[in-house]
């Protein structure tokens, strides 16, 4: 079981590197006229337009790069990389074949093009780069498991290393070496610079993850999800009490079916019996690059709106924007350059 485990990981790492596998020119265009025929849209025909461009993204993604073939070469072979490229032609094809069978039928592409769907099932969402990480990474898993059935052996040699290198990591990260850097799908998180709100205590953020998790599962959003990637955290005494609470910004996107998204910041305090949503939710304007808390429990949203010259998919105008929290809710304060 854990040499299983080794193979599995160890596959993951030796291909790390592979992400860049897009044709980034041909993707880049297809998203720009994805976006400008379709960004707020979810007609019958944008989501024939999404299934295109996700088929794309999949056809164009180097699943089988050099990279792939170094690594899975030197762990298991030719052999091993015969087995690997059918692997990924299979997956590929099966993500294309899952996305047709969600495509709108011909008769409501024809008579319905224009037309919004009256419900949001069946809704499709254009394949972010995050996406298709995960999708390596299933493919990786897969191919392990693969290999194990094939009966492949892997290098031992090699394998050895890469558990010497993870058993090096985990030591250090036990002995604090490394606890400055992000790791992946991890929130965004500052703490406050304001000397009141400088303290010692270090915030459970498993806790806290599961409190936001449960407070936003919660909410009425139209069947929107959040975009948990673009979740950030700021560490700020809101209550005065000099412990270290919580000002929190998330996504929801596709709420009503639509292809937007909508960002909302809510308040956290850090109370004896763990994490507490406290409500009074603030929608932010414009589109969030960085939250950040600047002293007085008020925290700077630097957000960007569509400029004059702006194209639809991409707005650019600064639009910065402050907000306090008064104890029961985040009110927007005037004039955020000040």
């Amino acid at each position: 079981m854990v040499k299983r485990f080794l193979v599995s990981s160890a596959v993951v790492t030796i291909l790390a590197g592979c992400g860049q596998a897009a044709n980034d020119a041909r993707l880049s265009l297809a998203l720009n006229e994805l976006r400008q025929n379709c960004f707020g849209n979810d007609t019958y025909d944008c989501r024939s337009q999404t299934i295109d461009f996700n088929q794309k993204v999949l056809e164009l993604t180097d699943f089988k790069s050099d990279v792939a073939k170094n690594g899975i070469t030197k762990l298991f072979g030719d052999e091993g990389w015969s087995l690997y490229k059918d692997v990924a032609d299979e997956f590929v094809q099966e993500g294309i074949d899952m996305l047709e069978d969600l495509r709108p039928n011909i008769f409501a592409r024809i008579f319905f093009g224009d037309s919004q769907p009256p419900s949001p099932k069946g809704r499709v969402m254009a394949f972010s780069p995050s996406d298709m990480t995960e999708a390596e990474q299933e493919l990786q898993r897969t191919f392990s498991i693969r290999a194990k059935k094939e009966g492949l052996v892997p290098n031992e040699k090699l394998l050895r290393e890469y558990a010497q290198a993870e058993a090096a990591k985990s030591g250090n990260a036990m002995n604090g070496g490394g606890a400055g850097e992000p790791q992946l799908n991890e929130p965004i998180v500052t703490t406050a610079a304001g000397p009141e709100d400088q303290k010692a205590a270090s915030p459970a953020f498993p806790e806290l993850a599961s409190a936001i998790n449960s407070y936003v599962a919660s909410l009425d959003t139209d069947g929107g999800v959040e975009y948990t990637e673009g979740r950030q955290i700021v560490q700020v005494d809101l209550n005065g009490d000099g412990e270290l609470d919580a000002a929190v910004l998330y996504t929801i996107e596709g709420a009503g079916g639509s292809q937007m998204a909508y960002q909302t910041l809510a308040a956290f305090y850090r109370e004896s019996n763990g994490w507490q949503a406290q409500g009074g939710d603030a929608v932010i304007t414009g589109s969030v690059r960085k939250v950040t808390a600047v002293g007085g429990r008020t925290i700077l949203v630097d957000a960007v709106v569509q400029g004059d010259d702006d194209p639809r998919c991409c707005p650019t105008e600064p639009f910065p924007q402050r907000y306090q929290w008064s104890g029961d809710k985040f009110v927007q304060l005037p004039d955020a350059n000040g």
